[in-house]
């Protein structure tokens, strides 16, 4: 009978630490939302990197670096008198000499001598990009590698669209919780992430060419105009918010 009876005790025992047991897990336990929220606001550019290459052949390797030169000599003056761009706003940024060759009946036969010079122009004024690409090109540049538009100050749309991304992730999270029945409660926690998007990237490894094209617009010396466009660029922000709820 004591027997019996000590086992029902402890059994009675055990009951009633797990019955306390999962009272304080219920007790202490918060029922949270996780949402993603996104803020995107687009600026019109405001400056642009150019990238333009000479180059030159020459069964000369001294013939090919010397034209090659001249050309780019040309280039640097045209647009520090025309534009009045300064050596700042110029920066080689690639140069390369080789010989090309090419194999005809088993034999390595060597051709002319290859110079690549390269420089990159930063254009603080987008509407003078197709400009430069004209006087660069009549200068001697026959390559275009690229154009990059893009902005000089991006807090105050970074703030913007901080903010955006966090009453978007609210408006998610109240939306969620009213559908399951629920009321949402206080922000337990949040982080972010950016991404700061580009404005319009032209690129080609073609030579470029004067060529006169309908719809264009003629300059003084009766040359068509290059047209570009800076459009805009995008910065994203999203969040992650975790919201209690009730």
């Amino acid at each position: 009978m004591k027997k019996t009876l000590l086992i029902l005790t402890a059994a009675t025992a055990i009951a009633a630490l797990t019955s306390c047991s999962r009272k304080t897990v219920n007790k202490d336990f918060n029922r949270v939302i996780t949402v993603k929220g996104t803020g995107v606001v687009s600026i019109p550019n405001e400056k642009a990197t150019i990238s333009l290459s000479v180059i030159t052949r020459n069964k000369e390797a001294l013939a090919a670096s010397q034209e090659n030169a001249q050309k780019m000599e040309a280039i640097h003056k045209v647009l520090k008198d025309k534009l009045g761009l300064t050596g700042k706003d110029l920066a080689t940024c690639g140069y390369s000499l080789r010989q090309d060759s090419h194999w005809q009946n088993n034999k390595q036969i060597y051709d002319d001598y290859v110079v690549s010079n390269e420089l990159r122009v930063f254009v603080k004024d987008v509407s003078k990009t197709g400009e430069i690409i004209d006087l660069a090109t009549r200068a001697g540049a026959n390559r275009f590698n690229s154009i990059q538009f893009s902005v000089e100050d991006t807090k105050e749309s970074e703030m913007k669209a901080r903010e955006e991304a966090a009453n978007d992730a609210k408006k998610k999270a109240e939306v969620l919780a009213q559908a399951s029945g629920a009321k949402l409660g206080k922000l337990v926690s949040i982080s972010e992430g950016k991404d700061y998007g580009t404005g319009p990237i032209i690129a080609s490894n073609q030579l470029l060419y004067t060529e006169k094209v309908a719809n264009s617009d003629y300059d003084s010396a009766g040359y068509y105009t290059t047209s570009t466009e800076a459009g805009n660029s995008k910065i994203t922000v999203t969040i992650e918010a975790v919201y209690e709820i009730k």
